[in-house]
């Protein structure tokens, strides 16, 4: 297993644990990318020394504004750049006078643009790191850090602080992801808009990520790579350390030369990409979504040891349709042992299905769910469990008792606000008891919700959640892949 230059492990440090970021470029105007950076930043609560840079302006949202990056007291770590192209070599210059080890930036007008561009973008890049300076872009949307409050992107995006750190090819997309993850609750701990890869390029930011204490779960948007057989030994690499998954773009002629006029990336066949992500354990996702599903299940579920998959439902439908997609994922759904089907016997229903899935017949009651998922999850014969059908309840109890304050006289506005309470506090309830028994069995358990929605980290306590989808394949999926993964790894180590 290889290991990453300490020298360059050090000087990434700079970029997620800076002590101090100067953002040269920093604008009064707020529709400027000057003001956006320094903005982002303030509200995200960066702990270290924030300084503007502008020779125009002395002061902006209340900060001192310094003439030149040369001109702050004190040590600089990070540097943001944000000025026009034709001042990028100027701004570079100052940094390394300075003594600034690290610098993002953000500025556009290089490779992407052609043969020019590339020229002025590699000579950049030499110089930087003549003068000891690495640098991520140029053409880059920033970098978010947990560690510091690092908000440095030009979106205004602040998901919760996790364990997921991401590398994107796309600052766009990327950026759009962690709004997706903030929305559905999925902590990130670090994000990489990696633009054009001038100097610093997919495969450090890799091997670096592999080995950070703070990340348990790698996302990757790719276009394409420069060095394939490096990516090959880094994506091995931080496979065998912690899930990889991948999100490549670029599978069709039309998309490749969409990557080609964005980043200047190389696309390459998808059919070899494909090799090249199960030949290294690599986890492929097929949609930005889906990557976002999937960064909730692995961050926040174990690794199944097996493929067999108990299912218990509200609905004999969707049981149904959980069935299909199962065997359609390589996942199976053995019978109910007997013992199981006695112990549940005595707890459900005379009526409840006695198979797999156990279906209870639209019968809301928390307490068979809760003693059927029980009776599965304690199972030596289930490796991983779905519950359908009691996650989103409260929601459509809500409905019904909303309409019925408003035309029946049976129910007030009161009772409404009393029964819809009631029921949320049961989900709740419910949800605790999914989190003991992950924790209990080590086993992975998922719900799908009845009212649809997005995939959801649902908090339990600051450090217990559970992973709630609104579709079934989707949760299927996620346990598939869980699998596919736990494959890997078992194989890996036996080798």
């Amino acid at each position: 297993m290889t290991t990453m230059n300490k020298d360059l492990t050090g000087h990434l440090d700079f970029f997620f644990k800076p002590r101090s970021v100067a953002v040269v470029g920093a604008s009064t105007n707020i529709f400027k990318w000057g003001s956006f950076l320094l903005v982002h930043m303030i509200h995200g609560k960066f702990a270290g020394n924030l300084y503007p840079v502008n020779p125009k302006e002395s002061e902006i949202l209340g900060l001192k504004v310094y003439k030149s990056v040369k001109d702050i007291p004190g040590p600089v770590d990070l540097a943001l750049i944000i000025v026009p192209v034709k001042a990028v070599p100027g701004a570079i210059e100052d940094c390394i006078a300075k003594g600034v080890p690290a610098a993002v930036v953000i500025t556009s007008g290089f490779s992407e643009t052609g043969a020019q561009g590339r020229e002025l973008e590699d000579k950049l890049m030499q110089r930087a790191r003549e003068g000891g300076m690495r640098i991520i872009g140029p053409n880059t949307m920033g970098i978010l850090s947990a560690a510091g409050n690092l908000s440095a992107t030009g979106a205004p995006v602040f998901p919760h602080s996790g364990s997921v750190s991401m590398i994107s090819q796309s600052g766009n997309l990327g950026t759009q992801m962690m709004a997706f993850a903030e929305d559905q609750g999925l902590g990130i701990q670090k994000f990489i808009g990696t633009g054009n890869e001038g100097d610093l390029d997919t495969c450090d930011l890799l091997d670096y990520l592999a080995q950070d204490p703070d990340t348990s779960v790698i996302l990757l948007y790719m276009e394409g790579i420069d060095d394939g057989r490096r990516f090959l030994e880094s994506a091995r690499n931080a496979s065998m350390r912690k899930p990889v998954i991948v999100l490549k773009a670029g599978r069709t002629d039309v998309g490749r030369k969409a990557a080609a006029s964005h980043t200047g990336a190389l696309g390459g066949s998808k059919d070899i990409f494909e090799a090249a992500f199960r030949q290294t354990g690599v986890i492929q996702a097929g949609s930005p979504s889906e990557l976002i599903d999937l960064a909730c299940s692995f961050a926040n579920l174990p690794l199944p040891q097996g493929n067999n998959i108990g299912v218990i439902t509200l609905g004999g439908g969707w049981g149904v349709v959980t069935a299909d997609e199962c065997a359609e994922k390589g996942l199976l759904l053995p019978d109910l042992p007997d013992d199981l089907i006695r112990q549940m016997d005595e707890r459900l229903p005379s009526y409840w299905s006695r198979g797999n899935p156990i279906d209870l017949v639209g019968v809301v009651d928390l307490e068979f769910f809760t003693t059927g998922l029980r009776g599965l999850a304690n199972s030596e014969s289930f490796d991983a469990i779905i519950t359908l059908g009691v996650v989103g309840t409260d929601l459509i109890v809500d409905r019904s008792a909303r309409l019925g304050a408003k035309y029946s006289d049976m129910v007030d506005e009161q009772m409404a606000d009393f029964i819809s309470q009631d029921m949320a506090n049961r989900e709740f309830v419910f949800l605790s008891d999914v989190n003991r028994l992950i924790r209990k069995t080590g086993k992975p358990i998922v719900s799908v919700s009845l009212s649809g929605g997005s995939s959801r980290v649902h908090r339990i306590s600051d450090s217990e959640k559970v992973v709630v989808f609104p579709t079934p394949e989707k949760a299927v999926l996620a346990l598939a892949k869980l699998y596919e993964y736990s494959r890997f790894r078992s194989r890996a180590q036996q080798a």
